[in-house]
């Protein structure tokens, strides 16, 4: 089929009523692509609108060109931002950083040759991992020695003195240049790391460092992925399309396997495979390696669905596999994988021997709009559920509600919610804020009935006063404002 005259002799079947015609036409339009090839195709998904059974088949059989289109379009929409930010870096990043990291991103080497004045920055894990992180220890500064390595004067200063674009264009600029390749760091990134760092007083250390490293890396993106069949379809589960899978395109095997290697160690706890309709393995396992090298088993023979969640023990991963234990003559093919650790929101990071639930009756003030605040209950008496999701602890209440907790001498260190419109309310807007010493922690922004809850999980360390609010949102209307704080517990 590469004669292209043939495939322009193909063009008068497209209208043929027969859906076997049709498909025979994507298989044809699919052995190569081109120009004449993707005209095919599409020609004959014009000529059946109607059909998705095609549109699956053609998107199946020519998933890496549209992965490389869906590219392309991005990179496009991305470019003038980017170079913009890249453009600035450079010029703020010779003018400052250089001096000690050097023009080329090395290292000064000191007088006497013995060591470097600073790190290199080529292939450096903190450089091009987690923007988070980044963007943390170049607001903060750090010193000490690191990775078994120490340097003159020991000490990177903070640059939180300067902007966010600042700050965001010169990390930019480390993560896309000698021979790095990585996401660009929007200001609004930093913005959020900064609010997110704005008591700390001290520059990180290594062991410090560590501590955000092992909590830190959920960015898919990052992970390097390997699979015994489908290599080269791990992408698709690596890119914002949910419509597109990775596929063994090999029957399911005892021993089929997929990997996923972090850019550094990280604090793991659960797994979630989201399938395409039967396409998993009925048996799983999974396995973690701290070094890469050596590996334990957290979790055996698990039961397989559509949506396999596998939850384990905390335990410190550089790479996670999941196995299938058993041969079904089916692909494996997956829309998502989660390795969920710290920080995602999750609740099981907490486990429920370490929950102190929030109590009505130990709160220090309790104001409610309509009605009165209920335990482990909506305002109404009903179930908390929140878009179909149900809590079995946690405070119903009704906009406007304020509730204060007094924290003095409690050693708390976080408090954890699940936050959202109950669905016993009205269609109304209504919003949650956290206010830890008077000062707001979280905003939830918006929320409507029948979105999804929404996670919350902030610092109360030190704490003296916990106050919890819910609002009447954007429209100012109290009625129907039910509002639930699911979950809703402090951790020691």
């Amino acid at each position: 089929h590469e004669d292209m005259k043939t495939i322009a002799d193909l063009h008068s079947l497209v209208s043929d009523p027969h859906h076997d015609v049709a498909i025979q036409l994507l298989l044809s339009a699919s052995t190569k692509v081109t120009p004449e090839t993707r005209a095919l195709a599409g020609s004959v998904l014009s000529e059946n609108p109607s059909n998705t059974y095609l549109r699956e088949i053609d998107d199946e059989l020519n998933k890496d060109y549209f992965a490389e289109v869906a590219r392309q379009e991005a990179l496009a929409q991305l470019e003038a931002e980017e170079v913009a930010l890249l453009n600035a870096g450079k010029k703020h990043f010779e003018s400052l950083c250089a001096t000690c990291h050097a023009p080329d991103g090395t290292g000064v080497d000191t007088p006497d040759g013995k060591m470097k004045m600073a790190p290199s920055f080529i292939n450096n894990p903190t450089v091009i991992g987690s923007k988070d992180v980044l963007a943390k220890v170049a607001l903060q500064g750090i010193s000490g020695p690191l990775r078994g390595q120490s340097y003159m004067g020991g000490y990177m200063m903070p640059l939180k003195t300067n902007d966010d674009d600042y700050i965001a264009s010169v990390l930019t600029y480390i993560r896309n240049s000698f021979g790095n390749q990585a996401g660009m760091i929007k200001p609004e990134e930093v913005a959020r790391a900064r609010e997110e760092t704005a008591g700390n007083t001290q520059a990180y250390t290594e062991a410090s460092l560590r501590e955000i490293l092992l909590n830190s890396g959920s960015e898919i993106e990052l992970w390097t992925l390997s699979a015994s069949h489908g290599q080269k379809h791990l992408q698709f589960i690596q890119d914002e399309d949910e419509k597109t899978t990775f596929a063994t395109k090999a029957a399911l095997k005892v021993g089929t396997w997929i990997e996923a290697e972090f850019p550094h160690q990280r604090n793991v706890f659960k797994v979630i495979l989201t399938a395409k309709g039967g396409d998993y393995p009925g048996i799983v396992k999974v396995e973690v390696s701290e070094n890469g090298d050596t590996w334990h088993t957290v979790a055996d023979r698990v039961e397989g669905s559509q949506v396999t969640t596998i939850p384990f023990e905390m335990t410190v991963a550089q790479k996670v596999r999941i196995t299938s234990l058993e041969e079904k003559n089916s692909w494996w093919q997956l829309y998502k994988l989660e390795i969920i650790g710290p920080g995602m929101g999750d609740v099981d990071q907490y486990k429920p021997t370490d929950r102190h639930y929030l109590k009505l009756d130990d709160a220090k003030q309790v104001k409610v709009g309509w009605s009165t605040a209920k335990q482990n209950r909506s305002v109404t008496g009903g179930e908390l559920k929140i878009a179909g999701e149900k809590f079995s602890h946690g405070i119903g209440t009704h906009a406007h509600s304020e509730i204060i907790y007094d924290l003095s001498g409690k050693e708390f260190r976080r408090f954890y919610s699940m936050v959202g419109h109950n669905d016993g309310g009205q269609d109304t807007f209504l919003t949650f804020e956290v206010h830890v010493d008077k000062e707001k922690v979280f905003d939830s922004g918006d929320m409507k009935k029948g979105e999804p809850a929404k996670a919350l999980d902030v610092s109360v360390q030190g704490a003296s006063e916990l106050k919890l609010v819910v609002t009447n949102g954007r429209d100012g209307k109290p009625e129907g404002d039910h509002a639930d704080w699911g979950h809703a517990f402090l951790v020691k």
